[in-house]
């Protein structure tokens, strides 16, 4: 009997080739002997699967879609890097000077992230900035001074 696995990956490959139920049982039927995907037992399985392969299934690969499939001290994948890339358009921040300075600070001291972690804490932290509003594009407000009174306030009465 296959594992709930196997049947998602059964029904997986009969949508992705586009097969109707009776081309889908004939095909269990024949490579399978069986008339549900339930009752294969595992040569049945790989053949329904070798057959769903001729006709051009292709399972993906599971390494690299996601976040969690990365092992630690993996390189950054390349939708990190295009996350980032991306991140620091938003950002305005053109100059590479100053995205390596950034990353320097994020990715302890290394100008572009070297591992999968570096790159995730570097898009959190331009993330943050996004969020904030922060952009080389948009003016900023001048900064009040410490020092000076606001207009219009009491001075010493004298």
């Amino acid at each position: 009997m296959p594992t709930k696995e196997q049947l998602a990956l059964l029904h997986v490959a009969k949508a992705k080739l586009g097969l109707s139920d009776d081309t889908y049982r004939d095909i269990l039927h024949v490579q399978g002997g069986v008339a549900s995907a339930k009752d294969l037992g595992a040569r049945g399985f790989e053949a329904v699967l070798k057959r769903f392969r001729e006709l051009g299934f292709r399972r993906r690969s599971p390494a690299r879609t996601t976040k969690a499939a990365a092992a630690p001290g993996d390189p950054p994948s390349p939708l990190q890097l295009s996350k980032i890339r991306h991140l620091w358009e938003d950002l305005g921040w053109r100059e590479e000077e100053r995205r390596r300075g950034f990353a320097k600070r994020v990715c302890g001291g290394h100008p572009w992230p070297q591992t999968v972690e570096e790159a995730a804490a570097l898009i959190e932290a331009l993330k943050k900035m996004r969020g904030r509003g922060y952009s080389e594009r948009t003016p900023r407000r001048p900064r009040a001074t410490s020092g000076s009174a606001p207009s219009g306030s009491r001075g010493s009465g004298a």
